[in-house]
């Protein structure tokens, strides 16, 4: 659905000429994208076959959509790279400094770096075509992010500040040659072009933004699920949050506190279990991470994930170290824990990052 979205979108948007009277016209412009295997291109089997990538909806690991790497209305026929994903990365990271303020940010920069330069080697083993982990490109995105936005927007904001203009993902090319940018280094290397203009291509429009977050949610640029260099960074920087921790004084301020909790709680028996799991939902709520009305939501749909780790381990880590690692599995192979929407509980309502059930049916969720 999405790469028909593309189509039209290419069409009403760029053309101005959609071919609304003979779809044979249409498919013959754009039949490439609905062959069957188009996902070949965009998405590896490794990936599309994790659990959590058939329950939500997630950026594809290998390129980008097609014209989403341009704000919404224009498209500068760029090559057909991966060029969201490090920005989308970086956003990521920048959110995390914000929002996560339990580790230093000088740590916080370190875990992007490795769990990113780990996620790009697993990825070109099975996929040699993609570019590899470069410590050029992901300095520059870091800083880059950081001084365009400052502070973030929240889960999946990134679709949304991209059609409205407000990261060209091209911009590096102000700066690098391409020879020099695609340089395999361990250090980030310099810029070496000297661009006085200080000026980049596209501009944001601001607010409001004449329906551009609407038109990024309606062709699929609004993900439920980060990509694998997000969900292992957030997860890594979750694991690390527990460190020094014992678990009879956990911090309920913190959702990966929360998390380890009810970890715990699933290799108790009762009434042990029921205790635990009560001991974080009364420090939850009185830290503010969840409300009394919904709380029991929360806990049900984050406790029917770790139960199949308990399972599976039988009994729960006694070392620190072992017990860190456990968590990290856990968050790592289930990144819906950090779901579109499941940062904090917004009085709004219910936030879809509740729903962590990877088996929920499709009709069940059509109603979620």
């Amino acid at each position: 659905m999405s790469q028909v979205a593309c189509g039209w979108y290419y069409e009403s948007y760029i053309v101005d000429d959609l071919y609304t009277d003979n779809f044979n016209d249409y498919l013959t412009a754009y039949g490439k994208y609905f062959t069957e295997d188009i996902w070949k291109q965009y998405y590896s089997l490794e990936f599309l076959l994790q659990p959590a990538t058939a329950r939500f909806w997630r950026p594809p690991n290998l390129r980008h959509l097609p014209f989403s790497d341009d704000p919404v209305g224009t498209c500068r026929k760029k090559p057909a790279a991966h060029a969201t994903k490090l920005p989308r990365w970086a956003d990521t990271v920048n959110g995390t400094y914000h929002w996560q303020t339990a580790l230093p940010k000088e740590r916080i920069t370190e875990i992007a770096i490795e769990t990113l330069r780990s996620s790009s080697s697993r990825l070109r083993e099975q996929h040699p075509e993609v570019a590899p982990y470069s410590e050029t490109q992901a300095r520059l995105w870091l800083d880059y992010v950081r001084k365009e936005m400052g502070y973030a927007g929240g889960p999946s904001y990134f679709g949304i500040y991209m059609a409205q203009g407000g990261y060209d993902v091209w911009d590096w090319q102000r700066h690098y040659r391409p020879e020099r940018w695609h340089a395999v280094s361990d250090v980030a290397l310099p810029p070496d072009i000297d661009d006085k203009t200080g000026r980049s291509e596209v501009g944001w429009c601001g607010w409001p933004d004449g329906g551009a977050g609407s038109v990024a949610a309606m062709f699929g640029w609004l993900h439920e699920l980060g990509s694998e260099e997000e969900v292992d960074f957030m997860a890594a920087v979750a694991a690390e949050e527990t460190k020094g921790y014992s678990m009879d004084n956990l911090d309920y301020a913190l959702r990966s506190h929360m998390l380890l909790g009810l970890l715990g709680a699933v290799f108790e028996q009762e009434p042990a279990r029921s205790e635990q799991i009560d001991r974080v939902k009364r420090g939850a709520i009185e830290k503010g991470r969840l409300e009394e009305e919904n709380a029991d939501e929360w806990l049900r749909n984050a406790l029917a994930v770790m139960e199949p780790y308990a399972l599976a381990n039988d009994v729960f880590p006694a070392t620190e170290d072992e017990r860190t690692a456990l968590l990290l599995k856990v968050l790592a192979e289930n990144g819906q824990l950090f779901a579109r929407g499941g940062w904090k509980f917004s009085a709004r309502g219910p936030a879809r990052g509740f729903k962590f059930d990877l088996s929920v049916a499709l009709e069940k969720r059509r109603n979620t």
